[in-house]
């Protein structure tokens, strides 16, 4: 469903200059739309007119790889002294 990527949404839209409150709202009402029916978060932004005004299909489709949010794994393991 890609929910998991809604604070990184979140974050992204504020970047671009939406009121946090504003981006807010429009990530829950997307969330709770693909929670909803089932259907994919990524999918639902994508349709979601708040949403498309601030970020474009290329945009939208960074903010979905896991990748992005993975980059960081050894480094965090290795400051908390997991190998």
């Amino acid at each position: 469903m890609g929910l998991i990527f809604s604070e990184t949404v979140l974050l992204d839209l504020t970047k671009k200059g939406m009121k946090r409150e504003d981006a807010y709202r429009a990530v829950q009402s997307a969330a709770m739309k693909a929670w909803e029916s089932h259907g994919g978060f990524s999918k639902v932004l994508r349709s979601h007119e708040t949403a498309r005004r601030a970020l474009n299909d290329g945009e939208l489709d960074e903010l979905f790889e896991l990748r992005n949010g993975l980059q960081s794994v050894d480094y965090i393991f290795q400051r908390v002294g997991v190998s």
